[in-house]
């Protein structure tokens, strides 16, 4: 028996350094498969019986497998074992080092931690390991699996382990390390609790299988890396009849799917919703949150992006719930996260020109002061006029335009009100037309504004009632862009009843608008920038 486990030990070491060997080169095409150790403290006896009964229940769950791939149109994919002569799964033995008392808390880690010492694939392949402790619990539970290809860490005896419900169990943790969450939306899921109810998996599942490193025959380890962007606030309204999330995906490597997990206090993680995205590179993607979310303070939320080779890009965000108030209106705004606000839900880089890598924006918030400028380039507070009698505005250069989904709050939205106005660090030289839409209707286009006539100027038009997308367009007036900065200030949406539709009023101060002196202008002005010179 000693010889043989010697012998066996080291043709696994001969095998994994060859492994090693040929996964050096990361466009070399790898097999990967599931190996399978019946775990003994040192101090509990060997069953006999185990080894072969794992054996029949790893063939159950690879049939299982192929037959919940081919119910969901897939083909009859599934996962490969190592084999012995017989074409049975292969069971290594593995004696712990520590008594069976030693391995009751802290389970898995204590486990992998010798499993790793003696099989140096672990990272290449999946393990199950059936672990053979006195309590049949691993760390408290009937199954652990850790993301990621694994290992898997199953009981060997006890009530977790029941005839009846056993390839259940192996699915759904094998289910883990082959990147699939938990989905609570139907308790027959295998990805669901417990229990023998669990009976097949669900679409998101067999989805992301599809593209399995595990199910399919080779696999590249080249990735490019994904790129996720959320474009609606951080903040939700408390009991709001809905809301929406909105992100902005991207791969290299063309997406396969995409699918939101989300966490409240006292309750698991699980899958929202999960949506097909047919191999796009960039996808622009809307769940609705949901409702047990809504009526809770803090969600955590993450969303999962799968390449159609199975790399997985994730991030995760927290969101907080609050009590809306009644203001008569909601703020305009580029990135205050607020129940009465609202934010674009177009990506950043559509807001503006982008200043050679510099953040091509500078916000004022409501109620909070005025922050540092994001570079020399913005004009200097002391410079912008009228900047005291703002209470939030947004500083850009044309073109670029900013997307507000009006749906995202619950208020009947009647009027555009805001203040409009053209700093001047290059001289007196800017002109710009802003134009909006709603529903890709326009309804408002100002003509072009001047340096002259733009010094806190009032704009006011109608909103047509039950708009669901609204849009501010800022173009350069037909004069390539040079210098058009441009500040919207205390730009909001109101509930009050339509006053002079499209009607601009000038609220010019009294104090004439004066030039900056030259020494203060830049040395570097924004036309020889943008031109390179």
């Amino acid at each position: 028996m000693f010889k043989k486990v010697i012998l066996t030990s080291i043709i696994s070491t001969i095998l994994s350094l060859s492994v090693i060997f040929l996964t050096t080169n990361t466009n070399a095409a790898q097999e990967h498969i599931i190996k399978a150790v019946y775990f003994i403290p040192k101090n509990r006896p060997v069953q006999k019986h185990i080894p072969p009964k794992l054996s029949d229940q790893i063939k159950q769950t690879q049939e299982f497998y192929a037959d919940q791939m081919e119910m969901h149109g897939y083909g009859r994919m599934t996962f490969k074992y190592e084999k012995d002569a017989n074409n049975n799964p292969v069971i290594h033995q593995v004696i712990g080092k520590f008594d069976d008392a030693y391995y009751h808390n802290n389970t898995i880690d204590k486990v992998e931690t010798e499993i790793r010492q003696r099989f140096h694939d672990v990272d290449d392949n999946i393990y199950i390991i059936s672990i053979d402790v006195s309590n049949g619990l691993i760390g408290g539970y009937c199954g652990k699996a850790r993301y990621e290809g694994g290992p898997v860490f199953i009981p060997s005896t006890g009530n977790c382990v029941r005839e009846d419900d056993v390839v259940n169990l192996i699915a759904h943790e094998l289910g883990h390390a082959l990147n699939l969450h938990h989905d609570f939306r139907d308790v027959k899921y295998i990805m669901a609790r417990g229990g023998p109810q669990r009976t097949q998996f669900s679409e998101c599942s067999a989805m992301l299988l599809s593209v399995s490193f595990f199910l399919n025959k080779v696999h590249t380890h080249e990735n490019a890396k994904g790129q996720i962007e959320m474009l609606t606030p951080k903040t939700y309204t408390i009991n709001h009849r809905e809301h929406k999330l909105k992100f902005k995906a991207s791969d290299p490597d063309k997406i396969n799917q995409v699918f939101l997990e989300y966490s409240i206090p006292d309750r698991l993680a699980g899958i929202a919703d999960c949506k097909s995205i047919s191999n796009k590179i960039t996808a622009e993607i809307t769940f609705d949150m949901p409702d047990d979310a809504i009526k809770s303070q803090k969600t955590h939320i993450w969303l999962h992006v799968i390449d159609i080779n199975g790399h997985k890009t994730t991030k995760e965000y927290e969101l907080t719930g609050s009590e809306k108030k009644d203001l008569g209106f909601t703020y305009l705004t580029l990135e205050y996260d607020n129940p009465n606000a609202l934010t674009p839900i177009n990506p950043q880089i559509d807001w503006g020109w982008d200043w050679g890598g510099w953040k091509h924006f500078w916000e004022k918030k409501p109620n909070e002061p005025i922050p540092d400028r994001p570079h020399q380039g913005f004009q200097r507070p002391e410079h912008i006029f009228f900047i005291e009698k703002w209470d939030h505005w947004f500083y850009a250069h044309v073109e670029g335009h900013f997307v507000y989904d009006l749906t995202l709050t619950d208020i009947d939205h009647k009027v555009f009100d805001a203040y409009f106005y053209l700093p001047n660090p290059c001289g007196n030289i800017a002109s710009v037309e802003m134009i909006c839409n709603a529903d890709n209707v326009e309804i408002y286009r100002s003509g072009m504004i001047k340096w002259a006539q733009a010094q806190n100027k009032h704009i006011r038009f109608n909103i047509p009632e039950n708009t669901k997308e609204f849009v501010i367009q800022m173009d350069d007036a037909g004069d390539d862009g040079v210098c058009d900065h441009y500040i919207i200030a205390n730009a909001k949406l109101l509930t009050i009843e339509p006053e002079e539709s499209e009607e601009e009023i000038n609220e010019t101060e009294k104090e004439e608008p004066r030039s900056v002196e030259a020494k203060s202008k830049l040395v570097l002005t924004w036309a020889r920038l943008k031109k390179g010179q």
